[in-house]
């Protein structure tokens, strides 16, 4: 992933086969960037919403990071308890500026079979992440509904602040704004500059109904599969 201000991080291998996650900046000679040890799967504990580490959880498998447009990435990491994997959760490492030695930050996002923060609804899985350069977000998620049938599981959609306090803007069965219909499924979801989430959507009815819809502050549709569209 290359990040806004050039740093580029990467999931390597020890001679161990574990993974790590590392990040390489130019904050030193050209010729050898100085490289940043971020984790180590199943040896480093993860980090809770308030940054602190939790001894009961730690990394297992590190997925490849993603891009951001600011000093920052974003990662998904399986996670195991003892010896039983079990959730995986979205994480977001902020790296310092190049002109300060400040230590890069690794903040949670959201992690299955917890709620998300500030949040009651327990997440099953954590799905796709979107993220701006304020570090604001756009969650998809599964809910936990008790049993083991991916199939039958309901899903949200949140906005996650700069500190991964989270507001849900719609799950499966909420009506949709526009509409007497509910909310069926739900695609990735994109955030912008201004912390609007914008997402696509379709509805439970005959039509099988789909829509682009926004969130900012209020939810609205933006655009349907049943409505006209204006042309210029």
């Amino acid at each position: 992933a290359l990040t806004g201000d050039s740093d580029v991080a990467f999931v390597g291998n020890t001679s161990n086969a574990a993974d790590v996650l590392l990040s390489a900046s130019l904050r030193g000679e050209p010729a050898s960037p100085n490289v940043e040890l971020h984790i180590t799967n199943s040896q480093q504990p993860i980090v809770d919403f308030a940054g602190n580490t939790d001894d009961s959880r730690r990394y297992q498998l590190i997925g490849n990071p993603s891009n951001l447009d600011s000093q920052a990435f974003s990662f998904i990491s399986r996670l195991r308890d003892g010896q039983t994997p079990d959730a995986s959760g979205f994480y977001i490492v902020d790296l310092p500026s190049h002109e300060t030695d400040d230590l890069p930050i690794i903040r949670l996002a959201a992690l299955g079979g917890i709620s998300p923060n500030g949040g009651a609804t327990v997440l099953e899985k954590p799905i796709a992440l979107s993220v701006n350069a304020s570090l604001e977000s756009a969650l998809l998620a599964s809910i936990e509904d008790g049993d083991e049938i991916e199939n039958n599981d309901a899903h949200g959609i949140w906005h996650l602040d700069a500190s991964s306090v989270s507001t849900l803007i719609a799950k499966s069965g909420d009506t949709a704004p526009g509409s007497t219909d509910a909310f069926s499924a739900f695609g990735r979801p994109a955030i912008d500059g201004d912390g609007n989430v914008v997402f696509w959507a379709s509805l439970l009815n005959a039509e099988e109904e789909e829509g682009l819809y926004r969130f900012d502050g209020a939810l609205s549709a933006l655009a349907t599969s049943s409505s006209p569209i204006d042309i210029f």
